[in-house]
């Protein structure tokens, strides 16, 4: 399948300044990142910042998805920091909320079941948008999964914009971005929709150990993971379960796959249980491989995981030479999901696609995300 979209969208090549918040699975935080852009092939970075949940506000978030009492609470209290976050951005980068044309607001995902055609994201852009007086593109994923697409992963078409954004390219590559699930996007070449799904663990159940056992929020520098003994058994009763072997395009529930691991995973003591998780981000990277019929001559890794030095000594034994950080391209590791939606929410408000068959297994190509207009 090949891009086209510029033909049919000649009258659309104006830029925006748009603005994306993302909120990842791992619940650790929210990324801002600001861009200008055409939702085509011009991009220009303007900013980017990171802020931390409060370890009350991840408390409240994680005893939500166990309990789901009390949605508009949290609907509330996710929003209202969003707005905080955007508010201290501008004001440090001193720009005004007037100049901003769009924010693309992820949310926070609680629960993907796209085989029920449904998904979930916590975060209200209506309020967000009266707030910060505003448009906003919120809700990205749910177009998608009524459509029959697994609403999940959407950055391809964003890692594709960063490929062609480069002086010099290697085609096949790949990017594998690992945040708490691991996803990957294979691009053959500059004109071609890329190839996208859920690999399998990112950043979630290591951080879950780190919690539990250690009292730290994650695995600094992948020190703990790298003192304990990786248990390869455990690393392929996983993979063996049938979700790796379903075919492209597919998503993954992070709460269904925490089940699997743990099962594999509870008779290991906690350093072994670590290094046993580090290890599985790479081994199900390369799992992903066989779907491919040409191997990718050049790997990028995006994500919180590409900090953590035993996960990428675990990508370097799998890929050899071909492993590099996304940053060496002059992108910001941990601004890239948040600038996809910044550049998703330009496309969404110019009615352009965002996923397509290759990328969620939707049904046609698609649009998508609730626009809110402050009142």
């Amino acid at each position: 399948m090949r891009i086209d979209e510029e033909n049919i969208y000649n009258n659309n090549f104006n830029s925006l300044l748009a603005l994306g918040l993302m909120s990842g699975t791992s619940i650790d935080g929210v990324d801002v990142a600001l861009l200008k852009t055409n939702g085509l092939d011009n991009i220009i970075n303007k900013g980017y910042k990171t802020y931390s949940f409060s370890k009350k506000i991840k408390n409240k978030i994680e005893s939500f998805i166990t309990t789901r009492n009390s949605p508009r609470e949290i609907t509330k209290l996710i929003t209202d920091f969003h707005t905080s976050c955007v508010k201290d951005f501008i004001r440090k980068k001193n720009i005004s909320l007037g100049s901003i044309n769009i924010v693309g607001f992820h949310g926070q995902t609680i629960f993907h079941k796209p085989d029920q055609c449904w998904t979930w994201q916590l975060g209200d852009g209506q309020q967000l948008s009266n707030s910060l007086n505003i448009p906003v593109i919120s809700n990205f994923r749910y177009r998608d999964v009524c459509l029959g697409g697994q609403g999940a992963p959407l950055v391809p078409i964003w890692h594709l914009a960063i490929i062609n954004s480069m002086e010099s390219e290697k085609f096949p590559c790949v990017f594998i971005n690992i945040g708490g699930v691991a996803n990957i996007t294979y691009i053959e070449d500059k004109n071609k929709i890329p190839i996208s799904f859920d690999i399998g663990p990112g950043n979630a159940p290591l951080d879950f150990v780190m919690k539990k056992y250690f009292n730290k929020d994650f695995d600094i520098d992948g020190a703990e993971s790298a003192h304990g003994n990786i248990a390869l058994t455990s690393v392929n009763n996983i993979l063996s379960d049938s979700w790796f072997d379903l075919l492209p395009p597919k998503s993954l529930d992070k709460n269904e796959l925490d089940k699997i691991i743990t099962r594999h995973i509870k008779h290991l003591n906690p350093s072994d249980k670590a290094a046993t998780l580090a290890k599985l981000v790479s081994s199900s990277a390369k799992k992903s491989m066989s779907f491919f019929v040409t191997p990718p001559k050049a790997l990028y890794v995006c994500g919180g995981g590409r900090l953590n030095k035993t996960i990428m000594n675990g990508f370097n034994q799998e890929f050899k030479n071909i492993v590099c950080s996304v940053d060496v391209l002059g992108w910001n590791g941990d601004a890239l999901e948040a600038g996809a939606f910044a550049y998703l929410a330009v496309r969404s408000l110019k009615g352009m696609s965002f996923t397509w068959k290759n990328t969620t297994g939707v049904s046609r190509a698609t649009s998508g995300g609730l626009l809110s207009h402050p009142y």
